[in-house]
């Protein structure tokens, strides 16, 4: 059955895990958005050295 809801007037929920937030929007078509929190974004940047690591001893390319 269709919803008589306008857009902002749109039910949604938030989860929110340790590294990332996800938004679910009671839309038709459905709508889910993500964004890093600020510890995902801390931890994006603790890996990076892991992932330059990985691309010098796995692949083979420097730098």
């Amino acid at each position: 059955m269709p919803s008589s809801a306008s857009p902002t007037e749109a039910s949604s929920s938030r989860q929110v895990t340790t590294s990332v937030s996800r938004d679910v929007y009671d839309e038709v078509p459905p709508r889910v958005e993500y964004a890093l929190t600020e510890p995902g974004v801390a931890l994006g940047i603790a890996l990076q050295p892991l992932g330059l690591w990985g691309r010098e001893h796995v692949l083979g390319h420097a730098g």
